[in-house]
């Protein structure tokens, strides 16, 4: 069964099917929740099985969590919490501090033109986004469970959490990632790709720059 919070086996029909069927179903169950099959290794699907028919303890792969209960096996989400909170607003031709991570970011407006190479000026601690689809007014603020959004070239929007574990970012840097937001959307994440619906194109006029200073 599947629910907002995950998904769950019941016991006692899972039990009575053998190893490999029972394998087999958790491969299926796997899939549907963490949406891969790629970064489970073969003792930690034995694992799983083990606590589903109540033979051990609760199982973390991923970013999810295999979690025995009396008459079931639940399959949810690990949600984590950052340590702390900020939020900081932030104007095109300010450099704002946040000095919960010790960063200082530059924001500014460049009138987009045939001189101007994105190429050229990007790397490490830059962003530039169409500034007409942003806005001249972006929030800083720290992540946050259930954040989402759809990195540049990406194939669709991803749980910032996917983010940061396929990245191998460790658990202790990801509350404090700055996340810049516009009208509830994430344009940037400090580290990594923008946000692809906030790409300048060729019919940007106005870019906002952002760098780490």
């Amino acid at each position: 069964a599947t629910s907002e919070e995950g998904l769950e086996i019941p016991r006692e029909p899972f039990t009575a099917l053998n190893i490999a069927l029972q394998r087999r179903v958790l491969r299926r169950a796997i899939l549907r929740t963490a949406g891969s099959l790629r970064k489970i290794t073969s003792r930690q699907l034995e694992a799983i099985r083990l606590a589903a028919i109540g033979e051990g303890p609760a199982v973390d792969f991923v970013g999810y969590r295999a979690l025995p209960n009396e008459d079931r096996l639940a399959i949810t989400e690990i949600v984590e919490y950052p340590d702390f909170s900020y939020s900081y607003s932030a104007k095109a031709g300010q450099t704002v501090e946040v000095k919960e991570v010790d960063k200082s970011f530059a924001l500014r407006i460049i009138e987009a033109g045939k001189s101007i190479d994105i190429s050229g000026l990007s790397g490490p601690g830059k962003a530039f986004l169409d500034a007409d689809l942003t806005g001249d007014s972006l929030e800083i603020r720290n992540w946050l469970p259930g954040d989402r959004y759809k990195p540049l070239g990406g194939p669709g929007h991803q749980k910032l959490q996917d983010v940061f574990v396929n990245a191998r970012v460790e658990r202790n840097r990801r509350g404090g990632l700055p996340v810049f937001v516009t009208k509830d959307r994430i344009c940037w994440v400090n580290g990594f790709r923008i946000a692809d619906e906030f790409k300048v194109s060729g019919q940007t006029r106005r870019i906002l720059s952002i760098e780490e200073v």
